[in-house]
């Protein structure tokens, strides 16, 4: 089976404002051959930008009214059918070298709900007609106004939408049973069931250490969670089982978020291993986006170039028929040289952490029936290369060699070039037109399952 990938067709025309965040997002067309559009090459700067997918902002779930947008009167507007909720531009801040209240309403006469420590983390969801007041949430999904002057922003305020109905003298009045006061301001509260209805629980809010799990019984994400819950760890196999109470074993949806401390800079890599369909969001940013039936299947993207601070996930899923799995995680990639860093895995899915971690000169090893390294099985286990290259411009042939019972997949700054999963073994091809000059990243994927091991990698470019 050879997988190959066009060039991208378009470019979005609006990003959102990501904190320390570099990349250039493309958006690559159906597979159909393995030539590139004349004109187009992968990613040519020194650090490849590796999305796999096209950015979109971060998806929400509701918003604030226009009769106003203090906190008590806030209203959840319905969730949209799709599965993917309409879009929500922010902007990241944060607070400066100094204190700073966090106010039910834009100004100084409202109450404090608490006071956030200098260097927190926000994001600005909308701004007032003088531009004097921003309404931010923090990491912990806790809503709230902030003077603008108190807190830098990387971002164009200007693109905010202004909120409407508030004033910035005194708070507006209000009976405090007039509304419910929300656990979250990207999530709506459940409502009060009626006798006939699934009893849906309170939105809890999140821990920070744990993922926050919203469970849908539907496949696309519509309506409201029926159950609600912080997952400690994103890793399931509920099999042909139901993932809990009220879900139904086929045909639900899944959306989990959790921020995370990057306590380094560098570039970053994220595994979905999933059956059916999953979404990776970094910030809002798309980096998979495989929302498919496919039976236990293995997916990645990486960021280039993610600072470090708080950086939030969300993970969106479902589940169509037969057996359902999900696992996430992510990975500090490893920068090489004139070498091949390839990391060894004891088992045949890359799952983390690899038991070796190394250099080599050149893929091109036969193990026949031993195993690649001391203390590795001689089967059931994976091996991920990578290396950075300089390339002259040009048209390029990839090739790919294995034994039976064995699976490779090779990509070129993580356009995938060629896959083989043969009972056969052989060799494998793949081409990319109109590479540019410059360094490229070359990743190979390979897991060896049963009977020999054997995988050679090469390229070479036209004359």
């Amino acid at each position: 089976m050879l997988l190959v990938a066009c060039s991208p067709t378009e470019m979005p025309t609006v990003a959102p404002v990501v904190t320390g965040l570099t990349a250039t997002p493309t958006t690559p067309a159906a597979a159909t051959t393995v030539v590139f559009a004349p004109g187009t090459s992968p990613p040519r700067t020194p650090t490849p930008t590796r999305l796999t997918a096209s950015p979109t902002p971060t998806p929400q779930s509701d918003s604030f009214t226009s009769e106003g947008d203090t906190l008590p009167s806030l209203s959840p507007l319905p969730l949209p059918t799709s599965g993917t909720p309409a879009a929500v531009f922010v902007v990241p801040c944060r607070v400066g070298s100094t204190s700073l209240p966090l106010r039910s309403g834009p100004g100084p006469n409202y109450d404090t709900i608490k006071t956030l420590a200098a260097g927190t983390s926000l994001v600005a969801l909308k701004y007032t007609a003088s531009g004097s007041w921003l309404l931010v949430e923090t990491t912990q999904h806790e809503a709230g106004w902030v003077n603008t002057t108190a807190v830098s922003c990387r971002g164009d305020l200007s693109r905010l939408p202004i909120a409407q109905g508030v004033g910035e003298a005194a708070p507006p009045a209000f009976s405090p049973t007039a509304g419910p006061t929300p656990t979250s301001l990207l999530r709506p509260a459940v409502p009060t069931p009626t006798p006939t209805a699934i009893a849906s629980p309170t939105l809890p809010a999140p821990s920070g250490a744990a993922w926050r799990g919203e469970y849908y019984d539907n496949p696309n994400l519509a309506g409201q969670p029926v159950l609600v819950r912080d997952d400690p760890t994103l890793e399931f196999t509920w099999g042909p089982n139901s993932p809990g109470p009220n879900v139904p074993a086929d045909n639900f949806s899944a959306r989990w978020t959790r921020p995370f401390e990057f306590a380094e800079e560098g570039d970053y890599r994220f595994w979905a291993d999933v059956d059916d369909g999953v979404k990776l969001y970094l910030d809002g940013w798309l980096i998979i986006d495989e929302w498919n039936t496919n039976p236990y299947v293995l997916h990645s993207g990486s960021f280039a170039d993610i600072k470090p601070g708080v950086h939030t996930l969300m993970v969106e899923f479902f589940e169509a028929g037969g057996d359902a799995h999900i696992r996430v995680w992510f990975e500090k990639t490893v920068v090489s040289g004139d070498k091949w860093v390839g990391e060894y895995f004891n088992n045949p899915d890359f799952r983390s952490p690899p038991v070796l971690i190394r250099e080599d000169d050149d893929i091109d090893f036969d193990w026949d029936d031993d195993e690649p390294a001391p203390g590795m099985p001689d089967d059931n286990f994976s091996v991920r290369w990578q290396r950075t290259v300089a390339l002259p411009a040009g048209d390029y042939n990839f090739e790919a060699t294995i034994a039976e019972e064995d699976w490779v997949k090779v990509y070129l700054d993580d356009w995938p070039i060629l896959e083989e999963d043969s009972d056969d073994g052989g060799t494998a091809t793949g081409s990319f037109d109109d590479v540019g000059a410059g360094m490229h990243t070359i990743r190979v994927e390979y897991r060896d399952f049963s009977e020999e091991a054997r995988i050679e990698i090469d390229w070479e470019r036209d004359d």
